[in-house]
């Protein structure tokens, strides 16, 4: 057992060691970095607790920092946090209690008095141990549903933002490690609380070390490898060929008008400019084909057509009755059902021609080609070779 906890503690200290030595570290990066060390820590004392026999408290109340860590860090990778808000501190509010609280009481009755306090039997089952049970689970409930719609809600503005999906873009792994986090403490706890009241335990400690390591493991995997998802604006000026008659001229060099466009909320768009870069838009997209690059995203078409972004969003969302990522995916289904039926496409597989027109994503193609056209494109591409027989 001490080799899987002596591997966690490894893996947690060599991340974290990765990431301080990094340059340009973000906010999450560095909320990231306080979260593996947590986990160190954690690692750390249930190292010494079974080679010494002996507890430290702040084995048990550290559990109470993981949630938040979790979804500060998750919050600032989704919002591409650059300053840390001081008030953000308050997540870590019932952490800080509770070790200050036990702390003293350590100090007071000696190291290790807190897990010789959960040894008693039932009838002097103290009323402090339900106290704390509750507080953890209260805690890992509370941040395991702000995390859920906290990606949910990315999930939807991601749509706006890229044409593609993957794991660094819609951070499901975060809400994957939470859950496996959350059931495994909750188990933990719940098996703890079994043991109280009928004397069985069922839940052997050396699961949930292997799930502390495993967890290390996952949170280092993937987080190192993390990218920023949305860059932070460099500026919110933006030189666009198209004056809103809301918007406020700032100045004007050699004809070209420089305006400050405001949040998208508050476009200053009218109707007239915004059917004129509809038009501009479609005609790039048909002219163009800029959908046939995979990684394509809202800001390159932005930068392209020298356009604010959000007045792109908000035409592809008012004008045309899509997001972003279903008005590229559109074009690409049209190019392959095109591509597909062209002789020297014959030796090509399905998935080849795919790729060609802007999909990376063989579970992305297919599904939104059968929700596109009600059929797969297997029975598409036999469907289309019937008909040029018949013709």
């Amino acid at each position: 057992m001490t080799t899987i906890i002596s591997i966690g503690l490894a893996q947690a200290l060599f991340s974290s060691l990765v990431l301080i030595t990094e340059k340009n570290k973000k906010i999450a990066d560095k909320i990231l970095i306080c979260w593996l060390l947590l986990m160190a820590l954690n690692f750390g004392f249930i190292l010494y607790r079974l080679c010494f026999q002996n507890d430290f408290l702040i084995d048990v109340v550290t559990i109470l920092a993981h949630g938040p860590l979790c979804y500060l860090y998750a919050e600032a990778l989704m919002k591409g946090s650059t300053k840390f808000k001081r008030k953000k501190l308050l997540h870590l509010v019932p952490f800080v209690i509770f070790l200050i609280a036990f702390s003293i009481l350590e100090l007071i009755k000696g190291v290790g008095w807190f897990h010789s306090f959960l040894k008693t039997d039932q009838k002097q089952f103290p009323l402090l141990w339900f106290s704390f049970t509750s507080c953890i689970f209260l805690v890992f409930i509370i941040y395991f549903w702000k995390l859920f719609f906290l990606v949910k809600k990315h999930r939807r503005k991601i749509r706006n933002h890229f044409s593609y999906e993957s794991e660094q873009i819609n951070l499901h792994w975060i809400l994957g490690i939470a859950t496996f986090m959350f059931l495994g403490y909750s188990t933990l706890f719940l098996g703890e609380v079994i043991y109280k009241i009928s004397g069985n335990y069922i839940y052997p400690l050396f699961i949930f070390h292997i799930s502390l390591t495993c967890i290390a493991y996952g949170v280092s995997y993937f987080g190192i490898k993390q990218p920023s998802i949305f860059g932070p604006t460099k500026n919110k000026k933006h030189i666009i060929p198209i004056l809103p008659e809301k918007a406020s001229v700032l100045y004007e060099e050699e004809k070209t008008i420089i305006i400050e466009t405001p949040k998208y909320a508050k476009s200053g768009l009218t109707t007239q400019n915004a059917a004129k870069l509809k038009e501009r838009v479609l005609d790039y997209m048909h002219q163009e084909k800029p959908f046939l690059k995979g990684d394509l995203t809202i800001q390159d078409i932005a930068n392209h057509m020298n356009t604010p972004r959000h007045y792109l969003t908000q035409v592809i969302n008012e004008q045309l009755n899509k997001n972003f990522y279903s008005f590229i995916n559109d074009f690409r289904i049209e190019e392959f059902k095109l591509q597909i039926t062209k002789p020297e496409n014959n030796n090509l597989t399905i998935l080849a021609i795919a790729f060609n027109c802007g999909f990376n994503s063989k579970s992305t193609f297919n599904n939104y080609f059968k929700q596109s056209t009600g059929m797969t494109p297997t029975q598409f591409k036999k469907q289309q070779k019937e008909l040029s027989l018949h013709n």
